[in-house]
């Protein structure tokens, strides 16, 4: 796949914060699916001075893209968190891509929102949770699953998803999702 805003870049295969993406080696842009982008946000494991340094260098593309994946032409949205800039989405394939900066842009910012905030308060006290403590806390998550097995499956769909707040932050430290 090459890169859609060099054109003849082909695309590199990397990890980011624990998530498979395609990279740009020309323009250092950031090919990936929307709800990989949600897990990158949420890892926070990047040093916050690293993550400004390289959203400083960040540059949006100009004019219309076209979606490397299916070729038609991807829309303009705006970044969250009060940003600056856009992002390009295809409407077809749900694909991103993110120039060069905007990865750690997104990043940099979500990690000063309340919910993360709140987030990284969860995992800290799951952290220093006691043995005995995280011993209940897998045997109530086991029961639950015993006794709504489909339901809990929907559960953990839609939390993957986002829909379930401060609760899905602390099952996604707790399994490392």
């Amino acid at each position: 796949m090459k890169c859609p805003v060099c054109m003849t870049t082909e695309l590199a295969r990397t990890e980011y914060e624990g998530t498979s993406v395609k990279i740009c080696p020309a323009c250092h842009g950031f090919l990936l699916a929307t709800n990989s982008l949600k897990r990158i946000e949420r890892n926070m494991e990047m040093n916050a001075d690293l993550l400004s340094e390289e959203a400083a260098e960040r540059q949006d593309s100009p004019g219309e893209l076209k979606c490397p994946r299916c070729f038609i032409a991807m829309k303009k949205a705006t970044a969250p968190y009060g940003l600056d800039f856009t992002i390009d989405t295809c409407g077809s394939c749900g694909i991103l891509w993110l120039d060069g900066g905007e990865i750690e842009a997104l990043q940099s910012a979500f990690e000063q929102t309340p919910a993360a905030l709140e987030m990284l308060r969860g995992k800290q006290a799951f952290k220093e949770m006691d043995k005995s403590r995280l011993e209940t806390l897998n045997r109530n998550i086991a029961k639950a699953r015993v006794r709504i097995p489909d339901r809990g499956k929907y559960m953990l769909s839609k939390h993957r998803h986002g829909m379930y707040g401060v609760v899905s932050n602390l099952i996604d430290s707790f399994f490392g999702i």
